[in-house]
């Protein structure tokens, strides 16, 4: 028996469409600090082979520092880790703007392609006064969200390091599909 067309997962991704975290929903409900050097990973999964451009995240109330975005990944399908994945694309240090949660900022990279599997879309924050807006509280399962510390604000680490699984703080993260 098979699924309804309707359910089927797409064969393409139309360009400009959006690629959403697993672990939550696309409307973000509270805002949080970011925490000077911290990577904020959520996981993403990428049905098809597309191009990707770049991740948006609604800014909270306070528009401070700057803010790097990047995707990270493949990760083998059994995997519960971002940790030893590699760096696939990253924006520029950009400064935070547009405050207000209902404001999206846009951290763009040269469009790459990618295969389908199991990705990690990053956040990091140069200052603990810029804010996001962030998913609720989740119960805590085994890489849907982790972060890492780098203990400064830079590039992010060609390489994942050792990371720490969260519940919490999940910034409400898109990954847009290249045109």
């Amino acid at each position: 028996m098979s699924a309804p067309s309707s359910h089927r997962i797409p064969t393409r991704i139309a360009p400009g469409r959006w690629l959403t975290p697993v672990h939550g929903g696309i409307a973000p409900t509270s805002q949080t600090f970011a925490v000077a050097g911290r990577v904020m990973l959520c996981q993403i999964v990428v049905p098809t082979a597309c191009a990707v451009d770049g991740l948006s995240y609604p800014v909270g109330s306070a528009a401070n520092g700057s803010v790097i975005g990047g995707l990270i990944g493949p990760v083998a399908v059994t995997a519960d880790s971002a940790a030893g994945a590699p760096v696939v694309a990253q924006s520029a240090s950009t400064l935070q703007s547009a405050a207000g949660s209902t404001n999206a900022q846009f951290l763009s990279w040269t469009a790459v392609w990618i295969t389908p599997g199991i990705y990690y879309g990053a956040l990091e924050g140069s200052d603990i006064t810029g804010t996001f807006c962030r998913q609720s509280n989740q119960a805590q399962a085994l890489g849907l969200v982790q972060y890492y510390d780098r203990g400064s604000f830079g590039a992010l680490t060609a390489t994942t390091p050792a990371v720490t699984d969260t519940g919490s703080n999940a910034p409400g993260m898109r990954l847009r599909i290249a045109a």
